[in-house]
């Protein structure tokens, strides 16, 4: 019984026992095979050093069983789904065994696709789901370094209250995920959340799509009027991204708002009152526009009661690998790839790289590789963090940096600027451009030539 049992286990495609330390105890001859390491160089070393991935390690703290999704086995590009199963005695675990359910490519990809067909649907009923019930998680702001930790704090504590919130960060750095996270840890998280871009409205519609307008109140108007954002939101929160846009002409309204909690709409004669949260957004200090002169002091005080400054990516580089993780997450459920992480080098990469774009960019960087790939890990022939298609960081710029896309063009000019604190001597050098050139780009993305350090 014992011969025909070893034979079995030798005829399996893949047959692996570790002890409870994590070591290997005994491997089949198909194992070999596949990874290509004879069963004497291994036995009684780590599994974790033989395959850095391996669940094995896993299992033993869990004591459950863990069926894996598909990942290549150390150098082999033979992908599998293999199946953990701890081994216990007397209420102890001694060992983990680990099986494949089947390796073979047909197979492997006609279940997967199935897998990812699934996982998308669960995705979007769970999005569907978090909408209907206004649901947005704090979690979903991946960090663990202080600054994180810090600013999680200061939000928890300041989201209950009724006060305006202001939102400071680069773009890129999570702005409305913070701004989600205070309207669902606040007293109204069951009403409406309704974000308004101040960039993206023309400044002479500002005024209706804000507070809305009466039937007749200019040639094209609904017949009825239309309420405005501010009425849509009664009792709930309303979020003004890139409130740093926001029209001179087009504040004192806003001002009226936060001291009288009343709006009017255009062509209307009486005030309506309303009952709203605001939380408000910006790229840049707002301070520095009140020197400016491109924001009213007074209404920068109204804003400026509790205020979220969210640190940028090169701030806190020791959140990279858990952000790594979460976007190859997030990335595999909707591309429908099999990524399992990245190499040593790509991470050394990602250190060294100062990411003006903050997590945005390297999503995008991300994306672009599990679009090369399947399944696996990205190597470095699968990242482009160093090319001229991605967005450089202030000590990558290209001798002839010409405009291509204004979002990104802005963004590089401001982190250009914070890096060398706004010395335009020393910026214009670093982007190897004249001084009036610097000048003349900064006035066409709107950008203060001094802001208050």
């Amino acid at each position: 019984m014992n011969t025909l049992f070893l034979k079995a286990i030798e005829s399996s495609p893949i047959f692996v026992i570790a002890d409870s330390d994590g070591r290997y105890v005994y491997v089949n001859k198909q194992w070999e095979e596949l990874v290509g390491l004879d069963r004497s160089e291994i036995i009684g070393k780590r599994v974790k050093d033989i395959i850095p991935n391996s669940k094995i390690e896993d299992v033993i703290k869990s004591k459950e069983p863990l069926i894996t999704g598909i990942y290549p086995i150390y150098n082999n590009e033979t992908p599998w789904y293999g199946s953990y199963t701890p081994i216990m005695e007397n209420g102890q675990l001694i060992g983990v065994s680990v099986t494949t359910l089947f390796t073979d490519m047909e197979l492997v990809s006609g279940f997967h696709k199935q897998i990812q067909v699934l996982k998308r649907k669960i995705k979007f009923y769970r999005s569907k789901a978090e909408q209907a019930d206004n649901r947005y998680h704090l979690d979903n702001f991946i960090g663990k370094s202080q600054l994180v930790k810090d600013m999680k704090t200061l939000i928890r504590q300041s989201a209950p209250s009724p006060s305006v919130m202001l939102i400071e960060g680069e773009t890129g750095t999570g702005k409305e995920i913070v701004a989600h996270s205070i309207h669902q840890l606040s007293k109204r998280s069951n009403e409406t959340f309704i974000k308004l871009n101040c960039a993206a409205i023309p400044s002479e519609l500002f005024e209706s799509e804000l507070f809305g307008y009466e039937e007749g109140s200019f040639t094209g108007s609904r017949r009825g009027g239309m309420k405005g954002k501010f009425e849509l939101t009664n009792k709930g929160t309303i979020f003004l991204d890139e409130i740093n846009h926001l029209p001179l002409h087009q504040q004192p309204k806003l001002l009226r708002v936060l001291q009288e909690k009343e709006i009017m709409r255009v062509g209307g004669k009486n005030s309506i009152p309303v009952d709203v949260r605001i939380i408000v957004a910006s790229n840049i200090s707002l301070h520095s526009l009140v020197k400016q002169g491109l924001l009213r002091e007074d209404l920068y005080y109204r804003l400026n009661v509790v205020k979220i400054k969210i640190p940028p990516l090169r701030e806190r580089k020791e959140d990279i690998p858990l952000i790594c993780d979460f976007l190859i997450d997030q990335l595999n459920n909707e591309l429908g790839s099999s990524v399992t992480g990245i190499d040593k080098e790509v991470l050394d990469i990602f250190y060294s790289h100062d990411w003006p774009g903050n997590v945005r960019e390297m999503r995008n960087v991300l994306e672009r590789a599990c679009n090369m790939l399947w399944l696996g890990r990205i190597r470095k022939e699968h990242i482009s963090v160093d090319r001229d298609d991605l967005l450089p960081s202030p000590n990558q710029v290209t001798d002839n940096f010409t405009p291509s896309n204004t979002d990104s063009d802005r963004e590089l000019l401001i982190s250009v600027l914070n890096k060398c604190r706004w010395n335009k001597t020393k910026a214009a050098k670093l982007l190897k451009i004249s001084r009036p050139t610097l000048y003349k780009r900064m006035e066409k993305y709107s950008i203060p030539l001094n802001i208050d350090l």
